[in-house]
């Protein structure tokens, strides 16, 4: 019997490849909403998130969320990613 493979997706603050799972996703709909997305499966274009504090503070930094989304993600998407990165850290 085969072990099922683990999707891999690449943080775009770090560039490292982590497990799906690890990772949090930030979703743009076709309405062009942005959310993060707890379930990992909402439709629309999504980017990944690695959970060290120091990636995310780059990712801010350098607006990598609003190239990998193609649009200016509003800082309450930014407050909602940082406190998940706190829930994560304690």
């Amino acid at each position: 019997m085969k072990d099922k493979k683990i999707p891999q997706r690449m943080c775009i603050g770090c560039r490292k490849m982590f497990d799906k799972r690890d990772l949090i996703r930030v979703v743009r709909s076709s309405d062009g909403k942005v959310t993060v997305d707890i379930t990992g499966k909402q439709n629309g274009r999504g980017a990944y998130i690695c959970k060290e504090k120091a990636c995310f503070e780059r990712i801010k930094k350098t607006g990598a969320l609003n190239r990998a989304l193609d649009t200016t993600v509003d800082s309450a998407v930014y407050d909602e990613i940082e406190k998940g990165l706190n829930t994560f850290e304690g």
